[in-house]
């Protein structure tokens, strides 16, 4: 969380509360059978899935970088 959410961001509280919610809900959907639990992850993944765009480049796996 610490590469996404940086305490300078304006909505840093906004942030770090949904991510809080994944790992809530990831915790309690290894705890139990119950598919709600499963589809309460699944909401809250949802809710940050736009803070990671499909597409991300890293500038070490770009030519040129000594990456891959």
């Amino acid at each position: 969380m610490t590469q996404r959410i940086k305490p300078a961001q304006e909505d840093y509280v906004k942030r770090l509360t949904e991510h809080h919610a994944v790992m809530i809900a990831a915790m309690k959907t290894k705890q139990t059978v119950n598919p709600r639990a499963v589809e309460e992850l699944r909401m809250a993944i949802e809710v940050i899935a736009p803070y990671y765009p499909a597409q991300h480049t890293h500038p070490a796996t770009q030519p040129g970088h000594g990456g891959r």
